[in-house]
Formats: C-alpha cells, sequence, structure tokens
C-alpha cells in the first residue's frame, strides 16, 4: 500500500491500477474523532467523481483509494466534516498501469 502524506502529496507519486493508496490527512479533530464523519472526492476527468470515507486511526484522518483507471491523474478534496466544517485539504494522485500490466 502506497502511503501519502497530505503534505507532500504534490509530488504526484503515480498509483498503480487497483493497489489502494492511502492519504494522511493533518486535519484537527473533534472532542470524539471516532464519532465524525470526513468523506474524500476523487475526481477524474474521464471518469467521473468518486467519494470515499476517511477514518480517524488514533493520530490522524487517513483515506484509502484505489484508481480504476490506468491513466492520468486524480484530484482529491475533503468535501465534509461533520462537527468541523468543511476542510481545504487537497491534493493529486497520480495513476498509473498495474503492475501485471507492465511488461519489459
Amino acid at each position: 500500500m502506497h502511503v501519502h502524506d497530505a503534505a507532500v502529496n504534490s509530488r504526484k507519486q503515480p498509483c498503480p491500477q487497483w493497489l489502494s493508496t492511502e492519504i494522511g490527512l493533518d486535519e484537527p479533530a473533534g472532542p470524539v474523532p471516532y464519532l465524525e464523519e470526513l468523506d474524500v472526492d476523487f475526481t477524474h476527468n474521464s471518469f467521473g467523481t468518486l467519494r470515499r470515507p476517511a477514518f480517524w486511526d488514533g493520530n490522524r484522518w487517513l483515506v484509502r483509494f484505489a484508481s480504476p483507471t490506468s491513466e492520468g491523474v486524480w484530484t482529491w478534496q475533503v468535501v465534509n466534516g461533520q462537527s468541523r466544517g468543511v476542510l481545504r485539504a487537497e491534493g493529486p494522485v497520480a495513476s498509473a498501469g498495474h503492475p501485471s500490466q507492465r511488461h519489459g
């Protein structure tokens, strides 16, 4: 599983198709983060938008995403937070073909 921190995600490391990437969101949590809801929209110009739930791992918010496309760039944006309002976190995730499709 690839891990991206929101702060360094602008380097656009490719995310292999169908393999999960975990993005860390350094956003503040409310008093009981386990009861809060946080969603992230991933948008691709030719595929559309996929919404994924984020979860609190005890230290920070994380969201997992697996690209259904073999190429292009997905942009992600936090779209809601139940107790904190809309957050401003966003960034790109570049997709690449699945490793089993790479021949050499």
